[in-house]
């Protein structure tokens, strides 16, 4: 079956770069220009940042002689609001527009910067029922980072980059920050232009990716965002530019922004991780429980009872013989923990398992998804669901980073979402650590039983140990597809 629309295979190059840099689609004939901006945008890896203009002729070219011919000029309707002089590109198609330039259309983007890119049409055919209305087929390398500057600019972050290593050297001898026009200040700004959860590479550029970034726009229709993991929801309610910058960090690492809610079976560790929930249930299973006090807490017998079953008399937040929960922290956050997963419950000064906790406790995979399931309670306010996404998302993006650098890029995180520290100015990444009781408490319950020395000995100290990031990178894969 075959539509009245032709597929255009298409040649995208960015003008002026060395090495080239440039792309192949197949895009429906028939599809509006505002549409194929947004196909070149993903195609490309812009932002969609900044203005854009179509033209049938290069308007880098000189007129020549004093019949020159005008280019024809195609604008979106604010640009056309604001007095630019052209055709409303809502009005056209991409057939329609490459039929004035004999086969080439000449796209703009950032008015600034100047990036001209000529597309060619190589070749048409009927479009089938199954062809995509756009797809990318291939490329080279990275489009460049946005706002340094035009053609002459990235040669610039071309020649940083290559010099990096011995810049890098120099500061760290230096012992000082360099001035806003030092090489080490343009290395730090290249890092920090570059995608969420990405590691800059001139020479990168990822065919599924770009794809997968093209499916991103417009959620909530026909192909678009429609996953019903945690992960998928989340990012279909940002906005464009989170949107696309979190959904291409879930897919480099693995997780698919459209894909389905998944089992999340059992960790590489074992069943063994949720040894401490099956204890607390079981024991709140017993006829008198577990007693609580005025507050809520365990009373110091149940303190004494839970260090002493589970082994965590030497475990790093037990002190002063941790008679109570305030002394011996992973004792509350074990409880907080099962209490906000369901598995427990307070029936007035008595801690006693759920149905839930009963019918679960003897199955460790399904009592691990529901850990999973319930990290982030429905009823956490806006930005502390968000942190909580940010920390599983940096979590799977690069889990062999270190504790700090994780933090670091949950501030950011928040900083592309709008978030600001006191007063307006940048967040504080430390102030992430324990921000989401649910996940920071369930998190360090499991990584007591996987813990060198037993029991969660030395467990801050060991925060990047093997065992340890592999847990927490299970849980975070298994929180996030929940």
């Amino acid at each position: 079956m075959t539509s009245d629309a032709p597929l255009l295979t298409l040649s995208v190059s960015l003008i002026g770069t060395e090495p080239e840099i440039w792309r192949r689609l197949e895009v429906d004939g028939s599809m509006p220009l505002p549409r194929f901006h947004e196909v070149l945008q993903s195609a490309m890896g812009w932002t969609n940042s900044h203005l854009h203009s179509f033209a049938d002729r290069n308007p880098f070219e000189a007129r020549r002689g004093t019949l020159a011919i005008v280019a024809r000029n195609w604008f979106d309707a604010d640009s056309l609001d604001e007095g630019l002089e052209g055709f409303d590109e809502a009005e056209e198609t991409v057939a329609g527009a490459l039929g004035y330039g004999d086969g080439k259309l000449w796209y703009e983007y950032d008015f600034g910067d100047r990036w001209m890119h000529v597309i060619t049409e190589l070749s048409r055919r009927p479009r089938s029922a199954g062809d995509p209305e756009a797809r990318v087929l291939g490329g080279l390398r990275r489009a460049p980072l946005e706002d340094c500057g035009g053609i002459g600019g990235w040669a610039e972050v071309l020649r940083v980059w290559a010099d990096r290593h011995d810049i890098r050297t120099r500061a760290a001898l230096d012992g000082k920050d360099e001035d806003v026009d030092g090489p080490a200040f343009r290395l730090a700004w290249i890092e920090g232009m570059t995608a969420f959860g990405e590691d800059f590479d001139p020479e990168d550029f990822d065919v599924d990716t770009a794809n997968v970034d093209l499916r991103l726009w417009h959620p909530g229709t026909p192909g678009a965002v429609v996953a019903t993991h945690r992960a998928g929801r989340w990012i279909a309610d940002l906005d464009d530019w989170g949107r696309h910058d979190f959904g291409r960090a879930l897919h480099r690492a693995g997780i698919d922004p459209f894909g389905q809610r998944l089992p999340a079976g059992l960790p590489t560790a074992g069943a063994g991780v949720v040894a401490p929930y099956q204890w607390l249930i079981r024991t709140c299973q017993e006829q008198e429980g577990l007693s609580l006090t005025p507050n809520g807490n365990l009373t110091e017998a149940g303190v004494a009872r839970v260090l002493d079953e589970l082994g965590w008399r030497d475990h790093d937040t037990v002190w002063r013989g941790g008679k109570r929960e305030n002394t011996a922290r992973i004792v509350a956050m074990l409880r907080e923990s099962a209490l906000g997963a369901g598995l427990v419950r307070k029936a007035g000064r008595i801690l006693v398992a759920t149905a839930a906790g009963r019918k679960e406790a003897d199955r460790p995979g399904a009592l691990w998804q529901r850990l999973a399931d319930r990290v982030l309670p429905g009823r956490l306010a806006q930005d502390r669901v968000d942190v909580g996404m940010l920390d599983l998302l940096v979590t799977v993006v690069d889990p062999e980073a270190p504790q700090d650098d994780l933090l670091k890029a949950i501030a950011r995180g928040m900083d592309m979402l709008g978030y600001a520290g006191p007063g307006g100015g940048p967040l504080e990444h430390f102030r992430f650590i324990r921000y989401v009781e649910q996940l920071y408490a369930t998190r360090t319950v499991l990584e007591t039983t996987v813990t060198e020395g037993g029991a969660g000995h030395a467990l801050h100290r060991g925060w990047g140990s093997p065992e340890r990031r592999a847990l927490r990178l299970d849980f975070a894969r298994a929180a996030l597809q929940a």
